[in-house]
């Protein structure tokens, strides 16, 4: 089963892991096959467990896929009665789960073509009614759906359901039980369905006689009657609780003498807080960030091209290389992480691709930032600089480059994957090919800074030091470094009560990366600004020679033409 996970990293999430990954013709051209087939109770464990394979890489299906699965399992419907409950258990309700995790912009499409997601509705409806029931009750509880039937004897004492899909507190449980007052068991559930034992007494003898049996189904969310009504009105609305229903097959009850108890147990108590998915407040201070420190990279890089003092300086060609990789990055998340990208599988493993390399480039160039800083603070800096730019270019541009190469070589590209309207790394190559990376800069930028703050230390204790004006700018650059290492801190504390807090300062440091770095580099830096105000007093003074110059031409030929 497939469910999308919070990754501790701005804008992005972690995939599901889905080791066996196929690309999206294979997938469609599996379906094409099976729904070649002709179906029969001889086959319909085969082709039902072949389907349940396939809807395991639902995260890749497109309108036309999930089309083709829900023909699948409207072809095995009405095999499931007269075959072993265990198929159904196993392979056919574990399918229409994984399914039911197709993005929702996907399952839209294919509801305004095919009316796919209505059908989904009414097979979880049917199967409850038409599973063999070998056993007095039965139930069966999924990730996203849950099913229970309980057989009707001459004597009804009422009927209760209870489900609960669990949590990071709760696990998920599901019961029924032959009397109508819900016991402490099921209310903990806090959804159930109790009908009482008075349901039947408005029937006529003839129709109790046809009564065989009670189907239960349950929902975990809306998701499905959303993507209906948004195909119809465009409407985007969200039930807070999950969904749960009772039916007595082909018997129509009204009149009743005792009203059906519900009981729904809200999901989110604060929709600004949902558990595995990225809050709102996380999203809208990802952009605004993302956008302020766009502004100000692009800024930096101007300013340090610009001023020849300043470019001769590799520091700052250093400087100008980071911003242009956090730029570019910045530039894909605002850009690329939209969910017009998402909708085309090609588009969206390309922005995830590039998303990786480029976060990974900042990475290095943060890595370099580090290095260049503890040698100015350590050595004399002609000792490291003839090739140092060189060298560091080629690691900090090409070694991301390998790693993305690689992760797109290995299981034919798709290892970068669509989620909901997310494009990134699915959860093991997430691990190897960016957390691991991630990790060993961070440690490599914390070991750095540790040694810079311990040598500017003994330099304080040193009363013939010699480079004091070199301190100012060593601090500075230090204070950037340490926004680097503790920024990145804050993502691997990202979890437990204190996740929402950590989540939401490494969006805030993050995403106004660029800002710190214009603030630290251009205004901060004493050098920057000597060099920056020169060049605006020179702007003006050539602005106003250009409108003084005429003037004093005009005044040396009429003082000619009189002396003439």
């Amino acid at each position: 089963m497939t469910s999308p996970k919070c990754s501790p990293f701005p804008g992005v999430w972690q995939e599901p892991d889905m080791s066996q990954c196929y690309n999206t013709e294979r997938i469609t051209q599996q379906l094409k096959n099976i729904t070649n087939e002709d179906i029969d109770k001889e086959n319909v464990e085969e082709v039902s467990k072949a389907l349940r394979i396939i809807s395991e890489k639902s995260v890749y299906f497109k309108a036309e896929d999930i089309d083709l699965a829900v023909d699948i399992q409207e072809k095995m419907l009405p095999l499931i009665s007269n075959v072993s409950a265990n198929i159904t258990v196993n392979n056919i309700l574990p399918s229409i789960n994984d399914m039911i995790d197709t993005p929702e912009e996907i399952l839209v499409e294919a509801e305004q073509s095919k009316r796919t997601g209505q059908r989904m509705l009414d097979i979880i409806e049917a199967i409850p009614e038409e599973i063999p029931l070998e056993e007095p009750q039965l139930t069966a509880l999924y990730s996203n759906l849950g099913i229970g039937a309980i057989k009707v004897k001459d004597t009804f004492n009422g009927a209760v359901y209870g489900i609960s899909f669990g949590n990071k507190e709760n696990e998920a449980k599901t019961m029924i039980h032959n009397y109508s007052n819900p016991d402490p068991q099921v209310e903990d559930t806090g959804n159930f369905i109790s009908l009482q034992k008075s349901l039947f007494k408005q029937l006529k003898e003839e129709e109790r006689s046809t009564i065989s049996r009670i189907a239960f189904f349950s929902l975990k969310d809306d998701k499905l009657y959303r993507v209906i009504q948004h195909s119809r009105t465009k409407a985007n609305t969200k039930i807070n609780s999950h969904i749960i229903a009772a039916d007595v097959p082909n018997i129509q009850i009204t009149s009743l003498d005792e009203p059906v108890n519900i009981s729904f147990g809200p999901i989110d108590q604060d929709v600004y807080q949902k558990s595995g998915e990225t809050s709102h407040l996380l999203s809208m201070t990802s952009y605004i960030g993302c956008g302020i420190s766009f502004v100000c990279l692009i800024l930096t890089i101007i300013i340090h091209v610009c001023c020849k003092n300043l470019w001769k300086l590799m520091a700052s060609k250093i400087l100008v290389n980071l911003c242009v990789s956090l730029a570019i990055t910045n530039l894909i998340f605002l850009v690329g992480m939209q969910p017009y990208a998402s909708k085309i599988t090609d588009a969206c493993k390309a922005v995830a691709a590039l998303l990786h390399y480029f976060l990974l480039t900042s990475l290095m160039w943060m890595a370099v930032e580090a290095l260049h800083v503890f040698l100015a603070a350590v050595v004399v800096f002609k000792t490291f600089q003839s090739h140092f730019l060189l060298t560091s270019s080629i690691v900090a541009w090409g070694v991301p480059g390998v790693i993305v190469i690689i992760t797109l070589v290995i299981n034919d590209t798709n290892n970068y994957v669509r989620i909901e309207q997310i494009c990134w790394l699915t959860k093991g190559p997430f691990y190897a090919a960016f957390l691991a990376p991630v990790a060993i800069i961070l440690l490599f930028n914390l070991t750095i800074f540790f040694l810079v703050i311990l040598r500017l230390i003994s330099m304080q204790r040193d009363k013939h030091f010699q480079h004091k004006t070199r301190k100012p700018r060593i601090l500075g650059i230090v204070g950037l470094i340490s926004l680097f290492g503790l920024s990145w801190v804050l993502a691997f504390l990202a979890f437990g009560e204190a996740a929402q807090v950590f989540q939401l300062l490494f969006a805030i440091f993050n995403t106004l990366q660029g800002m710190f770095i214009f603030i630290f580099y251009c205004i901060c830096k004493k050098d920057a600004r000597d060099v920056i105000c020169p060049c605006l007093r020179k702007g003006k003074k050539q602005n106003a020679r250009n409108r003084v110059e005429p003037i004093q031409t005009s005044e040396n030929s009429r003082t000619a033409e009189t002396n003439t």
